[in-house]
Formats: C-alpha cells, sequence, structure tokens
C-alpha cells in the first residue's frame, strides 16, 4: 500500500456507498474544516479502470469536493495487501453514527461480496442472524418506509412493522398515520394484524392517487363496532370470528335488552 496525492477528478465514489443520507450541516462544517487544514485522514482507494475508486472516505471526498481541493491524500490498495473489505468493516464497526438504512446498505453490499452468506455477514461484523437479516429485510420492504427511515421519521421498529402491511394503499396511510403522530411499535403492530385482516375479505384493487386521510378513510371504509354500533377509535377495533348463527343470537339478545330499557 503505497500513499499518494491524487487529483479528485480521478476518484470516483464507491460502487455502494455505506452512507445513505449525507447530512447536509455536518457536510458543510467538515469542507469548512478541510478548507482550513486539508484532508487529515487519507481516503483508502483502489485503481479502477485507469481511475481510482473509493474505498471509505466517501464523505472526505464529497467535502473535499465542496471545498475545492485540487487533490487528497489516499492510500492506494493493492491486491498483496488483503482484502479490502476488511478495511472497511474496520472503519464501519468502530462508526457509532450508522443509522439502520445505513447499516442496511453496508451489510447488503458485504452479502455479494462474501457470496451471498448470511453466517459469514454475521460473523463479520459481530450480530446475530435476526439484527442482520432484520437490517436487509428493510431494503427490500416498501422504499418509501425507508426513505422516513432514513429521515428519522419513524423508528426501526415501526418500520418492520409497517412493512408487513399486506395493502400498499394501507401501508401508505399507516405511514402517514405514525409519522404525524409518532406511533409506537405497539400501536403500530395492532394496526397491522386490524389491516391484514381486513385485507384476507377485501380483494378491490387499492385506490390510485395520494394516500386516505383519517376523514376520507372513513367516509370510503366505514367501520363500525359490533357491539356498540360507534365508528370512533377505529385504531382500537379488533378482528374476531364468529358464526352467523351466534351473530343471529347476539343481535337478538342486544334487542332485547335495548326493548326492555326502552320500557323502564
Amino acid at each position: 500500500m503505497r500513499l499518494e496525492r491524487i487529483s479528485l477528478s480521478e476518484l470516483v465514489p464507491p460502487s455502494h456507498p455505506v452512507r445513505a443520507n449525507i447530512d447536509d450541516a455536518g457536510l458543510e462544517e467538515l469542507a469548512l474544516d478541510i478548507r482550513r487544514a486539508g484532508v487529515k485522514v487519507p481516503l483508502l482507494v483502489k485503481p479502477a479502470d485507469g481511475r481510482y475508486e473509493v474505498i471509505y472516505g466517501h464523505r472526505r471526498l464529497l467535502a473535499a469536493n465542496q471545498a475545492q481541493l485540487a487533490a487528497v491524500p489516499c492510500l492506494v490498495w493493492e491486491p498483496e495487501d488483503g482484502d479490502p473489505v476488511q478495511f472497511k468493516l474496520h472503519e464501519n464497526l468502530h462508526r457509532e453514527d450508522l443509522n439502520p438504512v445505513e447499516e442496511a446498505v453496508f451489510y447488503a453490499e458485504l452479502f455479494a461480496e462474501m457470496g451471498n452468506d448470511v453466517d459469514r455477514v454475521c460473523e463479520s461484523v459481530r450480530q446475530n442472524r435476526a439484527y442482520v437479516e432484520g437490517r436487509l429485510a428493510l431494503l427490500s420492504g416498501d422504499p418509501r418506509v425507508l426513505e422516513c427511515l432514513s429521515r428519522g421519521e419513524i423508528s426501526l421498529g415501526v418500520a418492520s412493522q409497517l412493512n408487513r402491511v399486506k395493502r400498499e394503499d394501507h401501508r401508505l396511510y399507516l405511514l402517514e398515520w405514525a409519522i404525524r403522530h409518532g406511533a409506537t411499535v405497539a400501536t403500530v403492530s395492532a394496526w397491522v394484524v386490524s389491516y391484514n385482516a381486513r385485507a384476507d375479505f377485501e380483494t378491490s384493487l387499492p385506490p390510485a392517487g395520494e394516500p386516505a386521510k383519517p376523514a376520507e378513510l372513513v367516509k370510503q371504509e366505514p367501520l363500525k363496532c359490533f357491539i356498540c354500533g360507534s365508528d370512533e377509535d377505529p385504531y382500537e377495533f379488533e378482528f374476531h370470528y364468529i358464526h352467523r348463527s351466534c351473530r343471529r343470537r347476539v343481535e337478538a339478545e342486544t334487542r332485547r335488552r335495548a326493548g326492555e330499557s326502552g320500557a323502564a
């Protein structure tokens, strides 16, 4: 491995950047620091098609471009230096600011580089299988859920629950509601059970356009409590199987008690 100053025009970003969401304010602060003192920690790069691909140091590359530097110090990786994945592992395992989406992107890259072997990834990042697979599952879920998680508008647990919603229109509606009201994982989990139960009995296609607002949802798909007949607090509803004959008995008993109450 050799240390060189390499022109920014010769550097290309990582093919799979770990950082999914670069904070503009933090990047500007780093660019100001680089403008004053230069790049203090060299980037790790490897030769690629006549140029150099960044293995780690993507954020420093962006800041150096913003600071309008001509060249930056780089450690040039060569085949005899070993596996470049290990350098990336070393940098990212010691960082505490990776959010779940950035972790997911990082694990997906390792997964591809390690022959689609989840166990190897788990061993490399020192995490259990459920943890790694949970992060990878984010990338195969709804991209709008992933985007909101990346921006910090919902938590990892809420995102995981929303990706379990069967119908897209239901998922988008619940995503909007969760962001607006800061729903907990337990609350969203209950919504998922309720809405998936509804989806099992609804065969119509999801409506096109924007997700339904609360008032519109009630107007288009009214739900009422079987016992009290109220449509208030629909997110408190639970779904239960009941025989038609049993339902008729309950309805008859309800009418009988209402009649006795009226007579009194």
